[in-house]
C-alpha cells in the first residue's frame, strides 16, 4: 500500500504542472493520428519580394534542364517501405543508413519551375507531395557485421568494392546536381519530432526551392514516433542516429566535390545534430580547430527551435563543439510551448530552444563570441502576428525569420550585417521594424557571391 501511495504522489507531483499544456497534448495526439496528405509549402520568405531575388529566380528558372519537380536526396535509418520506390519508410529504427533520391512536387507536378515561382509570389497555398523515393542501398560504414554484406562492409578498404557501390552512386548523383546548379555546397536537413519520412522530404524540398535549388539538399530522416508519448524512445533513437549522421558527414567530405556542407536541424533533430558534431569533435580531440574546420568543410550549422538539453549543449560548447564549423546559429523563442512541454517531460531540465534563466556571465560570453549567435522571433511575431499558436514552427512560418534562416545558410554575413538588432543588455538578436526594407541589400550581397551567368544554373 505504501508503494502505491508513493507512486500516486509521484504521478501527481510530475504531471500536475502539465495542465496548462493539455490543449497542446490533445492537438499533438490528434495530429499524430492523421495520415499526412502532403505538407503545405512554407510562406514565402521576406526576400522573395525583392528585385534582386526576382533577378536571380529568372536566371535560375530559365535553365532548360530545370525539372518540374524537386530532387531531394535522402538518408534514413528507418525501416524501409514494403513497396520499393515509395515514400513509406516506417517510424521504426533500422540497423543501417539507407541512401537514395526522392522526387517532390509542389502544387501541380506539370507546372514549369518558373510557373511555380510565379504562383508562390502570388501567395497561393501550395501542397507538396513526396512522389517517389529511389533507394540506392546502405552506406557501408553504417552496416553492422550481422550478415555477409555487413562483414564485407566492415573489412572493406577499397572504394571499388561492390559493397560500396550504393554509396558511390549516391555521391555521383550529388556531384551531378551540384555541377548543374553551379554551387558546390550541400545542405543537410535534419527533421524534427513526430515527422513522417514524406514530411521530412517535403520540408527539405521547400527550403531547397527558396534557395533557387542551388547546390544539393539531403534530408536526414531519422526514426521518430508519432506522438509526445514516444518522446523517450525518440531521444534514444536520436542518440543511435547521431552515429549515422556522423558517418554521413565523413562520407560526404571524402567522396563528394562539395566545397562546403551546411546543416539545418529542427526541433529534436537539433539534439541529433549537436550530438553527432560533438562525437566528431571528441574523435578529433588532438586536431587544431582551424585545421579541423578546413578538413571537414562544415559551414553554417542552424539549430531551429532546438529541443535539446541546454546544460548538455553548454557542456558540449566547453568541450569544443564550436570548433567543428564556421558558424552556429540557434533560433530560440521564449513562448515556444512545444519546448516548454518537452521541459516538463524532461523533469524540468531547461531546453536550448527556451533556456530560461541564463546567468549574466553566460550572456556576456555569448555576446562576445562570434562563433555562435542566438536569434529570437519576438519582434517579427509582434509585428506580423503569431504565425504558429504553439510558437515552434516560427522559423519557417514567419517570413522574416525564414528569410534570415536562409540568408544565414547562404551567406557568411553576421547578424548585424543581415539587418538584425540587439540591445545592450541582451545576448539574443531580434528583427527591426524595417526588416523587409533591408532584405533588398541583403539579396544583392547574396547575388554578388552567386555563380555568374556563364556557369550552368548560376545567377548573374
Amino acid at each position: 500500500m505504501k508503494r502505491i501511495k508513493s507512486r500516486v504522489k509521484w504521478v501527481y507531483r510530475h504531471w500536475a504542472g502539465m495542465a496548462p499544456y493539455a490543449p497542446l497534448c490533445v492537438v499533438l495526439l490528434l495530429v499524430s493520428g492523421c495520415t499526412s496528405s502532403g505538407l503545405k509549402l512554407m510562406p514565402a520568405p521576406a526576400f522573395v519580394d525583392t528585385q534582386a531575388y526576382e533577378q536571380a529566380a529568372q536566371a535560375a528558372y530559365a535553365r532548360s534542364d530545370m525539372s518540374e519537380v524537386l530532387e531531394i536526396f535522402y538518408t534514413s535509418d528507418r525501416m524501409p517501405p514494403e513497396t520499393p520506390g515509395s515514400c513509406g519508410y516506417t517510424r521504426e529504427r533500422g540497423d543501417r543508413l539507407l541512401l537514395g533520391a526522392s522526387r517532390v512536387s509542389v502544387g501541380d507536378a506539370d507546372w514549369s519551375a518558373y510557373e511555380l515561382h510565379e504562383r508562390i509570389k502570388a501567395g497561393e497555398q501550395l501542397t507538396m507531395h513526396c512522389m517517389e523515393a529511389v533507394e540506392y542501398g546502405a552506406l557501408y560504414s553504417t552496416m553492422p557485421p550481422t550478415d555477409e554484406a555487413g562483414v564485407d562492409a566492415y573489412y572493406s578498404t577499397d572504394n571499388e568494392d561492390p559493397v560500396r557501390a550504393p554509396a558511390r552512386e549516391f555521391a555521383r548523383q550529388i556531384n551531378l546536381q551540384m555541377d548543374r546548379s553551379g554551387l558546390r555546397e550541400i545542405t543537410i536537413f535534419v527533421s524534427g519530432l513526430a515527422t513522417t519520412f514524406s514530411e521530412s522530404m517535403e520540408q527539405a524540398a521547400g527550403l531547397h526551392e527558396f534557395i533557387l535549388r542551388r547546390g544539393a539538399t539531403i534530408s536526414f530522416a531519422w526514426p521518430v514516433g508519432s506522438s509526445p508519448l514516444t518522446a523517450n524512445k525518440d531521444r534514444i533513437n536520436g542518440r543511435v542516429s547521431a552515429r549515422s549522421l556522423r558517418n554521413l558527414i565523413l562520407f560526404l567530405v571524402d567522396q563528394t566535390s562539395a566545397e562546403r556542407i551546411n546543416m539545418i536541424a529542427y526541433s529534436g533533430g537539433a539534439d541529433v545534430a549537436a550530438y553527432a558534431l560533438y562525437q566528431l569533435r571528441l574523435s578529433y580531440a588532438d586536431q587544431a580547430p582551424q585545421r579541423l574546420r578546413k578538413d571537414l568543410r562544415l559551414g553554417n550549422i542552424i539549430l531551429a527551435s532546438p529541443d535539446a538539453d541546454y546544460v548538455e549543449f553548454r557542456n558540449m560548447l566547453l568541450d569544443g563543439l564550436l570548433d567543428m564549423a564556421d558558424n552556429f546559429t540557434a533560433y530560440i523563442n521564449p513562448t515556444d510551448k512545444v519546448v516548454m512541454f518537452s521541459e516538463k517531460l524532461s523533469a524540468g531540465a531547461p531546453r536550448l530552444g527556451n533556456p530560461g534563466q541564463v546567468s549574466d556571465v553566460e550572456k556576456q560570453i555569448y555576446r562576445d563570441t562570434q562563433r555562435i549567435h542566438f536569434v529570437s522571433p519576438e519582434e517579427g511575431e509582434r509585428i506580423l502576428g503569431t504565425t504558429d499558436p504553439f510558437g515552434h514552427q516560427y522559423w519557417y512560418r514567419n517570413p522574416w525569420v525564414s528569410s534570415d534562416v536562409l540568408l544565414r545558410l547562404l551567406t557568411d554575413l553576421p547578424p548585424e550585417a543581415r539587418g538584425l538588432i540587439r540591445s545592450d543588455e541582451r545576448a539574443v538578436w531580434d528583427f527591426p521594424e524595417d526588416y523587409p526594407a533591408r532584405t533588398e541589400a541583403l539579396m544583392q550581397h547574396f547575388l554578388s557571391g552567386a555563380p555568374d551567368s556563364d556557369t550552368p544554373g548560376g545567377a548573374p
